[in-house]
């Protein structure tokens, strides 16, 4: 476990971080400049905070107040940039064999089984200047992940990418989390990298920590609404595929709830593994809300829900913030609709979802 307690000035820019991190993949979001890679930076042992404390898995990497501050590399950590820090006069493979190398324990993890994993076979003879961008961050990676590392610290690593590679590095992360353990630490202010990598996450605004947690309970607070803004408004929700129909091509998915009924969704999906767990994202705009549950329509999914929060955002609108199953889900309905239907706090009504987002 990772035990972060810092404080820091500079340029009248106040941090202040005090956060744990367990197994699994940490984000720390918020918006550029809140502080997040200053803080990546103190763990790492780049930076020397004014006060606090680092603890990783009982052992102290800094201690303002007892003078400790262990060397970045003595702290058996590894770090990926948002841009490669190659060596340019090495070719691919030297720059891997130099991750087994620095970490001392070069039979942790197999050299072979990381190449394959990142496909990195036929660029082994390469130097960093003849890749490309996304081959080079999987260098960076593949090196970082040899080095066999305690914690493995991640800067923005997709954030200079086009869709294509940044959708291919994200599966070789969720690839590296599910096959060597290693838990990581992971910098963004993209909320889709969030969905799709972390399973805790860390709230920062202007150099404060407002919320940590598990994914979904952070991105219903209403701080994460607010930084998500009006367009982009939602919820996660967690799931498991419990059924496919491939004719159909609709994958059954059951919500998690410690209920011993759980509610479910209909997804279109290519292929679907049965057991196989899924994080969803819920627009609030593609939310509607009925009194009754609907026949005779298009739309599949519909959900019994119970509403605990009723909002009033705007002149013309409504947030509906609903229970389901123990998770959260909001719909963002016109005031007129909230009106006409009479909605209020403890109402049981069906909560209409047009459109899906998976992670």
């Amino acid at each position: 476990m990772l035990k972060v307690d810092i404080q820091n000035s500079f340029g009248g820019f106040q941090l202040n971080a005090r956060f744990t991190a367990d197994a699994g993949v940490t984000a720390l979001f918020g918006r550029s400049g809140a502080g997040k890679s200053t803080i990546l930076s103190a763990i790492a042992g780049l930076i020397k905070p004014d006060q606090g404390r680092i603890e990783l898995d009982g052992a102290c990497l800094f201690d303002r107040g007892l003078n400790i501050d262990l060397a970045a590399h003595k702290r058996g950590l590894a770090m990926v940039f948002q841009n490669d820090h190659l060596f340019p006069h090495m070719d691919v493979k030297s720059n891997l064999l130099y991750g087994q190398w620095a970490g001392g324990r070069k039979a942790a993890i197999d050299f072979d089984h990381v190449v394959h994993i990142l496909g990195l076979d036929p660029l082994l003879d390469r130097k960093p200047g003849k890749l490309s961008g996304g081959e080079k961050q999987r260098v960076s990676i593949g090196r970082a992940v040899l080095s066999d590392p305690k914690l493995l610290l991640l800067d923005e690593p997709l954030a200079s990418l086009d869709v294509e590679r940044r959708r291919r590095l994200v599966s070789f992360f969720q690839t590296i989390r599910s096959e060597f353990k290693i838990p990581m630490i992971f910098v963004s202010h993209d909320p889709d990298d969030v969905i799709e990598l972390s399973d805790h996450m860390v709230l920062i605004e202007q150099g404060q920590i407002i919320q940590q947690g598990s994914v979904p309970e952070v991105f219903a607070s209403q701080t994460m609404q607010n930084i998500l803004g009006e367009q982009g408004e939602g919820v996660v929700i967690d799931g498991e595929i419990e059924s496919f129909d491939p004719s159909y091509q609709l994958a059954n998915v059951r919500l998690k709830s410690d209920a011993d009924e759980s509610s479910h969704l209909l997804l279109h999906v290519k292929q679907a593994d049965i057991g196989r767990s899924l994080r969803m994202f819920i627009r609030a705009r593609d939310v509607a809300i009925a009194l009754t549950r609907p026949v005779g329509m298009s739309l599949q999914n519909c959900l019994p829900v119970s509403i605990f929060a009723i909002e009033q955002v705007s002149a013309a609108h409504m947030n509906i913030t609903c229970d389901c199953d123990g998770q959260v889900l909001r719909a963002r309905i016109t005031r007129k609709s909230c009106d006409e239907l009479g909605l209020e706090l403890g109402a049981k009504v069906f909560a209409l979802i047009k459109s899906v987002a998976l992670a």
